[in-house]
């Protein structure tokens, strides 16, 4: 039987400042990669619509598709993964989110030791796939064994931070985090659907997958 799916709840500082930091070493969540709120946007408008309509539909499916075949060592298949949702966003997001892809594997460079990931990369340099931070961010997560719910906050964050960085709108700490709390719910439902996609042999393709 496997485990319950664990996020960790608000108030779990330790849990939730260790994977951040070990899912985001060497990255800075200075620029926004999917979520961007608009100018002038309220925040919490903007990331209570993107959870809903990005996050819950097109994101998560992909972290979780990405870090179950990383875990399993099954690398072509997260190449399969990557250029699934590149082919879901628009021309727009597919650029941006491209940009951030760059600085994060830059940021990554110390993980090219390891050959799960390198062979990741060695793709993405030949163009046999686009990879997609959140494709990436699975990837590493997968490869230093955190748990898939630590690993899914942990991107969500950096996520939340960078779009609020690059919008000027970033809040003080302890707003940020109340801020961001109303992802929980939704991580909570990725993790438990991808449990039950892994434990009836049934690949999670996110089916809901859309141009974005």
């Amino acid at each position: 039987m496997r485990p319950e799916p664990y996020v960790p709840e608000p108030g779990d500082d330790e849990e939730s400042a260790r994977a951040y930091r070990i899912a985001l070493h060497g990255v800075s969540a200075s620029g926004a990669t999917l979520f961007l709120p608009g100018p002038g946007e309220d925040v919490h408008v903007a990331w209570s619509a993107w959870l809903h309509d990005w996050f819950s539909p097109a994101v998560a499916p992909c972290f979780t598709n990405a870090y179950t075949r990383a875990r399993d060592f099954r690398i072509r298949e997260v190449t399969d993964v990557d250029r699934r949702f590149d082919s879901s966003l628009s021309e727009a997001l597919r650029i941006r989110s491209l940009r951030s892809a760059t600085a994060f594997r830059e940021g990554k460079h110390g993980m090219l030791h390891h050959s799960h990931w390198k062979k990741f990369v060695r793709y993405i340099e030949e163009g046999e796939t686009p990879g997609h931070v959140p494709v990436m961010a699975a990837l590493q997560a997968a490869l230093f064994h955190l748990p898939l719910g630590s690993a899914l906050l942990a991107y969500t964050r950096f996520e939340y931070r960078g779009g609020l960085h690059a919008s000027g709108q970033s809040p003080a700490e302890d707003a940020e985090s109340d801020g961001f709390d109303s992802a929980i719910p939704h991580l909570r439902v990725a993790v438990s659907r991808s449990l039950g996609d892994t434990a009836g042999g049934e690949e999670a393709t996110g089916t809901s997958l859309r141009a974005l």
